[in-house]
């Protein structure tokens, strides 16, 4: 009777266990000591006119896209970068879950290409939104930039300095990595609506500030590095991640830099140059 007790038991706890589903890993990515912290205030509106650029104008680095258009990013001339990510979502697809991998290196090359040798202290990144129908925004609830993974290792992620990244293998990526140091991320506040300013495939709509210096020493020009993207309601249309070889901070409006076309105030500053004349009014009413 025992023994029957025993295989029963036995064939209850592998049924039971059978059951339990399987935990997938975390990542595990350590956070900078000085991690940037990207909030609203760095997403910023592109103008229409477009502010008049220091690049050369020769090549936009294209990191996430919805086709294949322009992905190869192949420069005239001796460089040829990492592939584009091509698979932001189309049409009725909603949701957008996906990762651009290069190298440090091949950012200072494209940089130096477009706007010469040390012309460039921040790492901007342009959004090109081409929404139909209802609200023309997408919702970015994630962005993600580290350093050092130690996986994916396949199709020359390991090294993508000294490989060419495919888009197959940039599609694959999605959120599957791990290890390494993330050094910017989206803050509190999250998702932030980002809207669609400019009509137009093409048209930049967003520009987000980074906080990264992509000419740090803390990199070497082989440092691996990561882009991870989230975002949602994407109602149609397609998007376009990519940085400007047109466009450095400094040449952009607002918290941009200026580029010549005067600081745009923040809505707090225009609240207290607003209360302070109120003040003044009533001073002089008052006399």
């Amino acid at each position: 009777m025992k023994k029957y007790l025993n295989i029963i038991i036995g064939v209850v706890l592998i049924a039971t266990l059978a059951l339990i589903p399987t935990l997938k890993a975390e990542a595990v990515i350590v956070d900078s000591g000085s991690i940037s912290l990207i909030d609203s205030t760095d997403i910023m509106p592109f103008p229409d006119p477009a502010p008049t650029g220091s690049g050369l104008g020769t090549l936009d680095l294209i990191m996430l896209s919805f086709s294949a258009g322009g992905a190869g990013n192949n420069p005239s001339g001796p460089l040829n970068f990492d592939n584009a990510n091509t698979g932001l979502p189309t049409g009725s697809t909603t949701t957008a879950n996906e990762s651009y991998i290069t190298s440090v290196g091949e950012l200072r090359d494209f940089y130096d290409l477009n706007f010469g040798v040390g012309a460039v202290n921040e790492m901007v990144l342009f959004l090109n939104i081409n929404e139909t129908g209802g609200t023309q925004d997408i919702l970015l609830s994630k962005l993600d930039i580290v350093i050092d993974y130690t996986s994916p290792t396949t199709g020359g992620r390991d090294n993508p300095a000294a490989n060419d990244i495919t888009s197959a293998t940039q599609n694959s990526t999605n959120d599957v990595f791990d290890g390494g140091t993330r050094i910017a991320k989206l803050g509190a506040g999250t998702p932030f609506s980002v809207l669609q300013i400019n009509t137009g495939i093409g048209a930049i709509d967003q520009y987000i500030l980074t906080g990264i210096d992509p000419f740090d020493p803390a990199y070497s020009d082989s440092t691996r590095i990561l882009f991870h993207w989230e975002s949602s309601v994407h109602d149609a249309g397609g998007e376009v991640v990519f940085l400007s070889g047109t466009f450095r901070k400094e040449d952009l409006p607002g918290d941009g830099g200026g580029g010549g076309n005067g600081v745009i105030p923040e809505p707090t500053t225009m609240s207290l140059l607003g209360l302070g004349l109120l003040g003044l009014a009533k001073l002089r009413k008052k006399r």
